[in-house]
């Protein structure tokens, strides 16, 4: 792709593409000379040839009724409307242009003359609709230079169709983003100044006029082709509200990604348009992907979305057209809130989740001969159900209310740890695969393992009906292994920051303790009489330290100019999938405002307050469980009550009573072992969580006198742990950061639970700040749809059945509105299906 500008060159009505080419040589001489493409094309009307012709000419428009367009959505002119007379159709303009745009495009600018630059200003005005399918075909415009433009006639009403958005029609005004050049002649009888002037006026906002005393025509003197040049430069600068924030998310990106990114800028004077292309390599059923994501920014981002691209040389078989074509929605549909801000960071997240998902089976895509629009969108819309994306634009804890902030919530776990601690052992236990490879020695696992595992909510979560009925709620959440930290990783030892980079979308983490003190630094096996075992204080301690220092020295090599531009502060924090009043909270707390000026920064703003900020910053987006794996070995038991003894041995969850341990034992083997055995039959298991008791039951005989001793270790752990640990880690690490529980049922009498797809969708965990109406919301759209027609009205009781009432749809949802019953204007599927029964 080119780092130069790309221009867009359309005729005039009654020209070719040649025709015009031929008249603007010089100017592109220039520009090419200076690394930019100009690109050609001829307009989808192709005219009569007339006595003399012996090329046929083009025009963008025609004056009669099209009878249907491709959008779908069709054109509004029909033989039995007289208001249409005079009116044009811009179908066959707009799709040439969208078509263009896929093939040759992206187009930082157009030069158009008379019809060419109609057809200009319907690009440049479909840019308005942001989140129609035209527009997203038509991303990057950043200029017009537009000469001899008539003002546009009616135009059929065109609108288009996009099953993610409500139909929209095109937009008068172009976007402020857009600068323009409107150059018209003095002696122009054709398309007078003054209508030139009034058009120009009255549609763009940011526009520059230039008058020249031929008549309609494109003047390309030397003095005419400078101030066309002049215009471009300029035009290619990025826009001066936004310039400082596109080199903080450069620095930001570079910090947090410097093994996979490529930056590239254009020459001055077109160093506004950048080339950002990240590296990305997956795995889906058992195929290795490899492929970089390209964006393409043009000098008005963020102000504009930018140009994105998937670049890979693998077959159909192994990347198709419809998983390539669901993850670049994934994209968009992930960055469509953020115009304005910047947003390459949740590009690639979203694309780096996408994919982890699509390896893990949460979603599917199906071939491109079967797939429909209505299909693809499915899958991208369960994918951002189950992705938490981080969205935010306002430094201020109202934001984490607003309504990119609020919805489901389906938590990422993410695991850290030395090498043969025994992470992908616990993972295979949490995940209840075998994906993970196992073996004692470092680095088994190299590129981050992502699967599914279960955890139970606490039952002061749960209704109290059901409790007493001996019910338990099992949800899903997402599992990342990431390859085994090693010290000096934050400095590129071992892997280096790959690690700590493959972390950047866990909700919460999970330290796997080696509590044996078996294994050392480096993960390598000791002996069981080695007289110098390792002490699990000290990898709790380095293994925070990786993490600090990984964010810490991102901050502090740019320390000097953030002094000198303290706004640009926040932005450093931002980049780790922190929402902005996360940020703003932990600045305050500890003393930083990014609005002082530099000097008292330099004054005031001290190393050791920045130490203080990173760690606070760790400690609200990083909350972190200690597993200590291995319990069962005998040198544990004292490990795990020295770490007790100095981390505590629990925290408050929410406002509910319930506390969480930061502190498990865990015994992961043993989890692996008794899944194994209860698959044979041999053994009755179930697990413990929040204070229940364990079963463990023997059903038959073991096959191997290996098997027999295991058993009684297994019997002394569960007298001591009450347990394996593993999916107590996995609740205790959820309710670190704690979603808000919601029980859609049919009545609030026997609390029946409204049936989803067959089965009983008994819980909704949501983000906090959620209202009952996006709970609603959620049960009426998407993979949960369950409800249908409009709401008109909610009940809600409190988790102990009690405080019946009605509910407004902006109520928030808490322990006191924590079971709720809707009723909407419409039969629900729910009831549809107990009809049916």
């Amino acid at each position: 792709m080119s780092v130069g500008p790309r221009i867009l060159a359309l005729h005039g009505s009654r020209q070719t593409a040649d025709i015009f080419r031929e008249r603007l040589q010089r100017l592109e001489d220039e520009l090419v000379a200076e690394g930019a493409v100009v690109v050609y094309i001829n307009g989808p009307v192709e005219l009569a040839l007339e006595p003399g012709d012996s090329v046929a000419l083009r025009s963008w428009f025609v004056d009669k009724r099209c009878g249907g367009c491709e959008s779908g959505g069709g054109c509004s002119l029909n033989d039995d409307n007289d208001n249409d007379a005079g009116s044009v159709c811009v179908c066959a303009a707009l799709q040439s242009l969208r078509d263009t745009w896929r093939r040759l495009g992206p187009f930082d600018g157009i030069i158009a003359f008379s019809a060419g630059a109609q057809a200009a200003t319907l690009v440049a005005q479909s840019q308005s609709q942001s989140q129609s399918r035209l527009s997203s075909a038509l991303l990057g415009l950043s200029w017009l230079l537009l000469c001899g433009a008539p003002p546009p006639p009616p135009l059929c009403r065109l609108e288009t169709v996009n099953p993610l958005e409500t139909q929209k029609s095109l937009s008068l005004l172009v976007s402020p983003h857009i600068r323009s050049l409107h150059v018209y002649g003095a002696r122009d009888t054709l398309v007078t100044p003054s209508s030139s002037c009034a058009f120009a006026n009255a549609v763009f906002h940011n526009s520059s006029h230039l008058l020249h005393d031929q008549a309609h025509s494109f003047p390309v003197r030397r003095h005419d082709i400078e101030q066309y040049l002049s215009f471009i430069h300029h035009a290619c600068v990025p826009l001066p509200e936004f310039a400082d924030l596109r080199v903080d998310e450069i620095a930001s990106l570079e910090a947090i990604y410097p093994d996979e990114l490529e930056i590239v800028s254009a020459d001055s004077p077109y160093n506004g348009i950048q080339i950002i292309t990240y590296s990305v390599e997956s795995e889906h059923n058992n195929i290795n992907i490899k492929l970089k994501l390209v964006f393409r920014l043009s000098s008005s981002y963020p102000a504009t979305f930018p140009s994105i691209s998937i670049v890979h040389e693998m077959g159909m078989l192994e990347f198709s057209c419809s998983t390539e074509n669901a993850l670049l929605n994934a994209i968009h549909s992930a960055i469509f809130p953020l115009l304005g801000s910047v947003m390459i960071f949740d590009a690639i997240s979203a694309a780096t989740q996408f994919l982890d998902y699509l390896n893990m089976g949460a979603i599917t895509v199906p071939e491109l001969e079967q797939i429909s629009d209505t299909e693809r969108d499915s899958a991208v819309n369960n994918f951002l159900e189950i992705s938490p994306l981080p969205h935010s634009s306002s430094n201020s804890m109202s934001n984490f209310k607003s309504k990119n902030s609020r919805g489901k919530w389906k938590h990422t776990i993410g695991l850290v740890g030395k090498p043969s601690a025994g992470k992908s052992t616990f993972f295979n236990a949490a995940t209840k695969s075998l994906q993970a490879k196992m073996a004692s020695h470092p680095f088994t696992t190299i590129d981050p393992n992502v699967a599914q595992g279960d955890w139970t909510v606490p039952s002061s979560f749960v209704p109290k009906k059901w409790i007493a009925e001996g019910k338990e709620v099992t949800l899903p959440c997402v599992i990342k292994d990431v390859a085994g930290l090693v010290p000096g990783a934050w400095e590129g030892r071992g892997r280096g920051n790959k690690f700590l980079n493959d972390l950047c979308d866990a909700d919460v983490l999970i330290h796997i303790v080696d509590a044996s003190g078996l294994s050392d630094s480096d993960g390598n096996i000791l002996p069981e009489d080695t007289p110098t075992p390792t002490d699990p204080l000290q990898d709790i301690k380095w293994v925070r330290n990786e993490l600090f220092q990984w964010i810490y020295n991102n901050i502090h090599k740019k320390w000097d100019s953030i002094l000198k531009r303290p706004e640009r502060l926040p932005g450093m924090f931002s980049g780790y999938h922190a929402p902005q009043w996360l940020v703003a909270e932990v600045l305050e707390s500890t003393g930083f405002n990014p609005a002082v000026q530099p000097q008292y920064a330099r004054q005031f703003w001290s190393v050791k307050k920045l130490e203080d900020a990173v760690n606070q910053f760790l400690d609200a987006r990083f909350p972190m469980l200690l597993a200590m794996n291995k319990a069962e070995m005998t040198p544990s038991a004292g490990n795990i009550e020295r770490v007790r003894k100095v981390f505590g041995s629990d925290v408050g969850a929410s406002n509910n009573s319930e506390s969480v341990q930061i502190v498990v034992p865990v015994c992961a083997v043993a989890e692996l072992w008794l899944q194994g055995q209860q698959a044979a039959g041999t053994v009755e298991y179930i697990a413990s969580v929040f204070g229940s008791k364990t079963i463990v039951v023997q059903k038959a005989e073991f096959e191997t006198d290996q098997d027999q001793e295991q058993w009684k270790q297994v019997e002394k752990l569960i007298d001591m742990f009450n347990g394996t640990g593993v999916n107590a880690a996995l609740s205790a690490a959820v309710m670190m950061r704690p979603p808000v529980f919601c029980y859609p049922v049919q009545d609030l009498d026997s609390l029946k639970p409204i049936v989803h797809n067959g089965s009983n969708g008994s819980c909704l965990t949501m983000k906090p700040g959620s209202t009952v109406n996006d709970v609603f919301e959620l049960l009426a759209h998407g993979s949960d749809a369950t409800l249908a027609g409009q709401f008109v009205r909610a009940e809600a009781v409190a988790f102990d059945g009690l405080g019946k009432r009605p509910v407004r749809k902006d109520n928030e949802v808490d322990d006191n509105i924590a079971i709720i019953k809707f009723m909407s204007n419409r039969k629900s599927r729910w009831q549809s299906h107990a009809n049916k029964g």
